[in-house]
Protein backbone atom coordinates (compact mmCIF):
# COMPACT_ATOMS: atom_id res chain seq x y z
CA UNK A 1 0.00 0.00 0.00
CA UNK A 2 3.34 2.21 0.80
CA UNK A 3 3.99 1.95 -2.78
CA UNK A 4 0.94 3.42 -4.14
CA UNK A 5 0.63 6.27 -1.80
CA UNK A 6 -0.13 9.80 -3.48
CA UNK A 7 2.72 12.14 -1.94
CA UNK A 8 2.36 16.07 -2.40
CA UNK A 9 4.71 18.55 -0.61
CA UNK A 10 2.62 21.95 -0.16
CA UNK A 11 5.95 23.80 1.02
CA UNK A 12 8.51 22.81 -2.21
CA UNK A 13 5.36 22.08 -4.66
CA UNK A 14 6.71 24.04 -7.89
CA UNK A 15 3.78 26.04 -9.63
CA UNK A 16 5.39 24.51 -13.33
CA UNK A 17 4.04 21.22 -11.78
CA UNK A 18 0.41 22.08 -11.66
CA UNK A 19 -2.20 19.86 -13.56
CA UNK A 20 -4.33 22.58 -14.42
CA UNK A 21 -4.52 26.24 -14.49
CA UNK A 22 -7.83 27.97 -14.66
CA UNK A 23 -9.21 31.05 -14.37
CA UNK A 24 -12.14 30.06 -12.23
CA UNK A 25 -13.40 26.75 -10.71
CA UNK A 26 -16.41 26.03 -8.69
CA UNK A 27 -15.13 24.43 -5.34
CA UNK A 28 -17.22 22.06 -3.42
CA UNK A 29 -16.68 20.30 -0.21
CA UNK A 30 -16.54 16.48 -1.95
CA UNK A 31 -13.64 16.98 -4.76
CA UNK A 32 -10.86 19.05 -2.71
CA UNK A 33 -8.61 18.47 0.54
CA UNK A 34 -6.66 21.94 0.92
CA UNK A 35 -6.64 25.32 -0.46
CA UNK A 36 -3.43 28.04 -0.55
CA UNK A 37 -2.78 31.08 -1.82
CA UNK A 38 0.39 31.10 -4.13
CA UNK A 39 1.51 33.96 -6.59
CA UNK A 40 1.52 33.35 -10.43
CA UNK A 41 3.19 35.66 -12.68
CA UNK A 42 2.87 38.20 -10.18
CA UNK A 43 -0.50 38.14 -9.56
CA UNK A 44 -2.28 36.77 -6.52
CA UNK A 45 -3.81 32.95 -7.13
CA UNK A 46 -4.84 30.25 -5.46
CA UNK A 47 -3.17 26.45 -5.22
CA UNK A 48 -5.76 23.70 -4.92
CA UNK A 49 -4.94 19.88 -4.33
CA UNK A 50 -8.18 17.30 -4.90
CA UNK A 51 -9.06 14.40 -3.58
CA UNK A 52 -7.23 12.29 -6.41
CA UNK A 53 -4.01 14.49 -6.08
CA UNK A 54 -4.67 16.50 -9.18
CA UNK A 55 -3.50 20.07 -8.39
CA UNK A 56 -4.73 23.17 -9.27
CA UNK A 57 -4.02 26.79 -9.92
CA UNK A 58 -6.97 29.19 -10.16
CA UNK A 59 -5.92 32.37 -11.22
CA UNK A 60 -7.59 34.52 -8.57
CA UNK A 61 -6.60 35.76 -4.88
CA UNK A 62 -7.35 32.99 -2.16
CA UNK A 63 -10.00 35.20 -0.31
CA UNK A 64 -11.84 35.73 -3.12
CA UNK A 65 -12.05 31.81 -4.14
CA UNK A 66 -13.12 31.47 -0.68
CA UNK A 67 -15.68 34.72 -0.49
CA UNK A 68 -17.19 32.25 -3.79
CA UNK A 69 -16.46 28.69 -1.71
CA UNK A 70 -18.92 30.09 1.25
CA UNK A 71 -21.76 31.59 -0.77
CA UNK A 72 -21.83 28.58 -3.10
CA UNK A 73 -21.98 25.94 0.11
CA UNK A 74 -24.67 28.49 2.27
CA UNK A 75 -21.85 28.73 4.90
CA UNK A 76 -22.59 32.02 6.99
CA UNK A 77 -19.98 34.05 8.48
CA UNK A 78 -22.49 35.08 11.02
CA UNK A 79 -23.24 31.55 12.01
CA UNK A 80 -20.01 30.52 12.72
CA UNK A 81 -18.90 34.26 14.70
CA UNK A 82 -21.91 33.53 17.24
CA UNK A 83 -21.16 29.43 17.44
CA UNK A 84 -17.54 30.75 18.21
CA UNK A 85 -18.84 33.53 20.60
CA UNK A 86 -21.65 30.74 22.77
CA UNK A 87 -18.50 28.46 23.28
CA UNK A 88 -16.18 30.78 24.65
CA UNK A 89 -13.81 31.10 21.55
CA UNK A 90 -14.45 34.66 20.04
CA UNK A 91 -10.61 34.86 19.41
CA UNK A 92 -9.61 31.56 18.32
CA UNK A 93 -9.34 31.41 14.53
CA UNK A 94 -12.64 30.45 12.89
CA UNK A 95 -12.51 27.99 10.47
CA UNK A 96 -15.55 27.36 7.42
CA UNK A 97 -18.17 24.93 9.27
CA UNK A 98 -21.32 23.53 8.20
CA UNK A 99 -22.41 20.73 10.34
CA UNK A 100 -19.87 18.10 9.49
CA UNK A 101 -17.94 19.83 6.99
CA UNK A 102 -15.07 21.60 8.08
CA UNK A 103 -12.63 23.82 6.46
CA UNK A 104 -9.56 24.75 8.87
CA UNK A 105 -7.28 26.63 8.79
CA UNK A 106 -3.45 25.93 10.07
CA UNK A 107 -2.76 29.13 11.42
CA UNK A 108 -4.10 32.56 11.50
CA UNK A 109 -6.45 33.72 8.38
CA UNK A 110 -4.14 37.38 8.02
CA UNK A 111 -1.28 35.07 7.41
CA UNK A 112 -0.19 34.53 3.17
CA UNK A 113 0.65 31.74 3.98
CA UNK A 114 -1.86 29.79 5.46
CA UNK A 115 -3.34 26.59 4.06
CA UNK A 116 -7.29 25.93 4.75
CA UNK A 117 -7.70 22.00 5.17
CA UNK A 118 -10.42 20.24 4.81
CA UNK A 119 -10.78 17.88 7.80
CA UNK A 120 -13.91 16.05 7.52
CA UNK A 121 -11.33 14.42 4.58
CA UNK A 122 -8.39 13.99 7.26
CA UNK A 123 -7.86 10.31 8.16
CA UNK A 124 -4.65 10.75 10.06
CA UNK A 125 -2.10 14.28 10.60
CA UNK A 126 1.41 13.31 12.56
CA UNK A 127 4.89 15.98 12.66
CA UNK A 128 6.83 15.22 9.73
CA UNK A 129 9.65 16.91 10.80
CA UNK A 130 10.38 18.83 13.57
CA UNK A 131 12.72 21.48 13.28
CA UNK A 132 11.12 23.07 10.35
CA UNK A 133 7.44 22.04 11.76
CA UNK A 134 6.18 19.96 8.99
CA UNK A 135 3.29 18.33 8.89
CA UNK A 136 2.11 15.31 6.67
CA UNK A 137 -1.43 15.09 6.22
CA UNK A 138 -3.23 11.96 5.42
CA UNK A 139 -6.87 12.23 3.25
CA UNK A 140 -9.33 9.90 2.07
CA UNK A 141 -8.49 9.62 -1.66
CA UNK A 142 -10.70 9.12 -4.64
CA UNK A 143 -7.66 7.43 -6.36
CA UNK A 144 -7.28 2.98 -6.41
CA UNK A 145 -8.56 3.94 -2.51
CA UNK A 146 -4.70 4.41 -1.67
CA UNK A 147 -4.00 7.23 0.84
CA UNK A 148 -2.74 10.88 -0.29
CA UNK A 149 -0.39 12.13 1.84
CA UNK A 150 -0.45 15.84 1.52
CA UNK A 151 2.79 18.14 3.86
CA UNK A 152 2.23 21.31 4.93
CA UNK A 153 4.73 23.36 6.67
CA UNK A 154 2.67 24.85 10.20
CA UNK A 155 2.93 24.08 13.92
CA UNK A 156 1.33 21.02 14.93
CA UNK A 157 -0.54 22.95 17.86
CA UNK A 158 -1.92 25.79 16.60
CA UNK A 159 -3.86 23.59 13.70
CA UNK A 160 -4.54 21.03 15.92
CA UNK A 161 -6.06 23.78 18.43
CA UNK A 162 -8.31 24.80 15.49
CA UNK A 163 -9.32 21.84 14.38
CA UNK A 164 -10.58 20.72 17.85
CA UNK A 165 -12.20 24.26 18.13
CA UNK A 166 -13.90 23.56 14.74
CA UNK A 167 -15.13 20.42 16.14
CA UNK A 168 -16.89 21.98 19.03
CA UNK A 169 -18.88 24.24 16.60
CA UNK A 170 -19.79 21.52 14.46
CA UNK A 171 -21.22 19.59 17.17
CA UNK A 172 -23.15 22.41 18.26
CA UNK A 173 -24.57 23.24 14.72
CA UNK A 174 -25.48 19.91 14.31
CA UNK A 175 -27.58 19.94 18.29
CA UNK A 176 -29.04 22.89 17.61
CA UNK A 177 -30.34 21.79 14.07
CA UNK A 178 -31.31 18.78 15.50
CA UNK A 179 -33.27 20.41 17.79
CA UNK A 180 -34.70 22.88 15.89
CA UNK A 181 -36.30 19.37 13.16
CA UNK A 182 -38.38 18.66 17.34
CA UNK A 183 -39.55 21.75 17.35
CA UNK A 184 -41.27 22.17 14.05
CA UNK A 185 -42.28 18.26 14.87
CA UNK A 186 -40.11 16.91 11.62
CA UNK A 187 -39.07 13.48 11.15
CA UNK A 188 -35.39 12.41 12.04
CA UNK A 189 -34.76 14.25 14.84
CA UNK A 190 -32.67 12.62 17.32
CA UNK A 191 -33.91 14.86 20.31
CA UNK A 192 -36.00 11.96 22.56
CA UNK A 193 -39.26 13.98 24.23
CA UNK A 194 -38.60 12.37 27.89
CA UNK A 195 -34.88 13.73 27.83
CA UNK A 196 -35.87 17.04 29.69
CA UNK A 197 -32.67 17.73 31.09
CA UNK A 198 -31.34 17.96 27.42
CA UNK A 199 -33.90 19.04 25.66
CA UNK A 200 -34.31 22.43 28.28
CA UNK A 201 -30.47 22.66 27.41
CA UNK A 202 -31.12 23.02 23.59
CA UNK A 203 -33.44 25.71 24.21
CA UNK A 204 -31.47 28.48 26.25
CA UNK A 205 -28.93 27.74 23.28
CA UNK A 206 -31.03 27.81 20.49
CA UNK A 207 -32.48 31.48 22.87
CA UNK A 208 -28.84 32.16 22.95
CA UNK A 209 -27.78 31.74 19.43
CA UNK A 210 -30.54 33.87 18.33
CA UNK A 211 -29.96 36.91 20.51
CA UNK A 212 -26.97 36.75 19.69
CA UNK A 213 -27.07 36.44 15.65
CA UNK A 214 -29.36 39.60 15.97
CA UNK A 215 -26.97 41.24 18.09
CA UNK A 216 -24.16 40.78 15.33
CA UNK A 217 -26.38 41.68 12.70
CA UNK A 218 -27.04 44.93 14.39
CA UNK A 219 -23.65 45.52 14.86
CA UNK A 220 -22.77 44.64 11.22
CA UNK A 221 -25.69 47.09 9.70
CA UNK A 222 -23.30 49.70 12.45
CA UNK A 223 -20.01 49.05 11.21
CA UNK A 224 -21.35 49.58 7.78
CA UNK A 225 -22.80 52.80 8.19
CA UNK A 226 -19.80 53.97 10.47
CA UNK A 227 -17.62 52.98 7.53
CA UNK A 228 -19.40 54.70 4.82
CA UNK A 229 -19.47 58.08 7.33
CA UNK A 230 -23.82 58.10 6.50
CA UNK A 231 -24.36 59.05 10.37
CA UNK A 232 -24.75 62.35 11.51
CA UNK A 233 -22.52 63.24 14.67
CA UNK A 234 -25.96 63.52 16.53
CA UNK A 235 -26.70 59.42 15.33
CA UNK A 236 -23.33 58.41 16.23
CA UNK A 237 -23.92 59.88 19.80
CA UNK A 238 -26.79 58.27 20.09
CA UNK A 239 -25.65 54.93 19.34
CA UNK A 240 -22.84 55.26 21.39
CA UNK A 241 -25.19 55.58 24.52
CA UNK A 242 -26.75 51.96 22.98
CA UNK A 243 -26.30 49.03 25.87
CA UNK A 244 -24.19 47.51 23.65
CA UNK A 245 -21.45 49.29 21.69
CA UNK A 246 -21.24 49.20 17.89
CA UNK A 247 -19.17 45.57 17.01
CA UNK A 248 -17.07 45.47 20.10
CA UNK A 249 -17.83 41.18 20.86
CA UNK A 250 -16.52 40.51 17.06
CA UNK A 251 -13.95 42.38 16.80
CA UNK A 252 -11.42 39.46 16.96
Amino acid sequence: MAGQCLSINITTFPLQQVDYVVAAYHVTWDSVVLLTGRDYHEQPATLVVDRAGKTLLIRRPLTMVLRQFFTENCISEADNRVCYRMLGMPRVTRAAVAGKYQLVPTCGTANEEVVWVMTHHLVHAEIADRKNNNLCLQFTSAHNHAPLLVTVQWCAKSFLNNMQAADQVAHLQLELADFRQYCHGLAGSKVEFSDFQRRRRLQHQLVEYNQLLCIHQHELVMKRAFEQKTLTPAERAAISQLGFKPFTPYTG
